[in-house]
């Protein structure tokens, strides 16, 4: 494989012998690329996401911003930066109606606000400056924002490029970048890079008729980063390689089914993509499961909570009034303040309440004491029996335990009956 011819301009060639990265990274689901190079007639998008939508107009803006230096036939200089309040303000302007985002621009990630990504192109506007004070002055430059194309034996492959600047024997095309540099770990994105770079690279060679040729990517998200390469015979076959075959693959496709990605969300076909309903079908299930196992968690952390906090009062015999009742006692006999009643609290805050048990019993019984005293006082002839059985048990209290008392239990009797002296 090898290069026939290169050029500053596209050619008019069928869709089947041209080959970009941007094809490449649309043909990871076949639909989408059905969508943007095959289907005829063309459909408008319904939609831009608008990180796609700063992309450009960052573009736009550094690319005048380049032409003006170059129609004054200079060398850059350390203060050949951009404004920041100016980019922001002509974003808004180009952007923004009635306080939001005008057609067909939408923010996809449901997270982020207007807010954000006018804060994250000013952070890109920023890192720029730093690149150009850093990297730029001396330089000069050669062509600002152009089209290249190279002719094989195999393929057409084209591109776009943001500035070529010169400087001695050294020719280096840029490219921005408004997003972060590929993670190590993400093969994939490095590969489409170094692509990239070497068909920049390679087509500088060609058309320059010079070795010393460097494509570099700069990224301004976040922060700061560059990824160049250089031109090598092994970088150019490579790449050559690498884009007829992904231009054959593509011109062996016979249909287009939809493949989820992570991209999902901001391709412009979602809305009647077959996959994209699948998906928030799955995602609206997904909320359901979460919302339920939400609500279970917290049911389960209030009844630990609830537990906890009796357990605590129980341990330090410090039931409140609201819960010092006697339930079914109350419904047996009808009367609050009769002696059985202040026999069977004393008994339960002198005895019970002072051991383990005894709190672990009462604890129980405020668990079921109000619907067994519902359920005593709806069925006469057990409230009867009940009664009967409690009279029965204090009087056996009465001759077991000593200080029980007698007559009925006054008020004061009842909330204080916890003896200090009981361990």
């Amino acid at each position: 494989m090898k290069v026939l011819s290169v050029a500053s301009r596209y050619s008019d060639q069928p869709e089947e012998n041209v080959i970009t990265i941007s094809r490449i990274g649309d043909a990871s689901c076949p639909r989408r690329y059905y969508k943007n190079y095959v289907e005829t007639p063309r459909q408008p998008k319904p939609f831009e996401s608008i990180e796609l939508g700063i992309g450009q107009f960052f573009h736009s803006y550094v690319e005048s911003h380049f032409k003006q230096i170059f129609a004054e036939d200079r060398a850059l200089e350390d203060y050949d930066y951009i404004d920041t309040d100016d980019l922001i303000r002509r974003f808004r302007l180009s952007f923004i109606w009635e306080g939001k985002l005008r057609e067909p621009y939408r923010i996809v990630g449901r997270r982020y606000t207007l807010k954000d990504f006018q804060d994250r192109l000013a952070g890109a506007a920023e890192n720029f400056n730093d690149f150009v004070c850093a990297e730029l002055p001396g330089q000069r430059i050669k062509c600002v924002e152009g089209e290249l194309q190279i002719r094989t034996d195999a393929c057409y492959i084209r591109g776009k490029y943001d500035l070529i600047t010169v400087q001695g024997k050294n020719l280096v095309l840029w490219d921005w970048k408004t997003g972060r540099k590929p993670k190590p770990e993400y093969f994939d994105e490095y590969e489409s890079l170094k692509a990239q770079l070497g068909v920049y690279a390679t087509w500088m060679r060609y058309q320059y008729e010079g070795t010393n040729v460097r494509g570099t990517a700069v990224f301004l998200r976040d922060e700061l980063a560059q990824q160049s390469e250089v031109f090598t015979p092994a970088v150019e076959q490579d790449v050559l390689a690498y884009m007829a075959g992904w231009r054959t693959r593509l011109n062996n496709m016979k249909s287009y089914p939809p493949v989820p990605s992570k991209l999902c969300d901001w391709c412009s076909w979602n809305e009647d993509c077959p996959a994209m309903e699948d998906l928030c079908v799955r995602g609206e299930e997904l909320e359901r499961q979460v919302r339920e196992a939400e609500a279970k968690l917290q049911a389960t952390v209030e009844k630990i909570r609830a537990k906890a906090e009796s357990d605590r009062r129980l341990a330090e015999g410090t039931v409140p009034p609201s819960d010092r009742r006697c339930f079914v006692a109350t419904v047996a006999f009808g009367n609050p303040a009769c002696e059985e009643l202040s026999v069977l609290r004393c008994f339960r805050d002198r005895w019970l309440l002072t051991c383990l048990p005894g709190r672990l019993f009462v604890d129980f019984y405020y668990r079921l004491g109000p619907s067994a005293a519902r359920y005593v006082e709806k069925h006469p002839l057990i409230c009867r029996a009940v009664r009967g059985v409690l009279r029965l048990a204090v009087s056996m209290l009465r001759r077991a335990l000593p200080g029980l008392p007698v007559g009925s239990c006054p008020a004061e009797m009842d909330s204080d009956c916890v003896s200090k002296d009981q361990p």
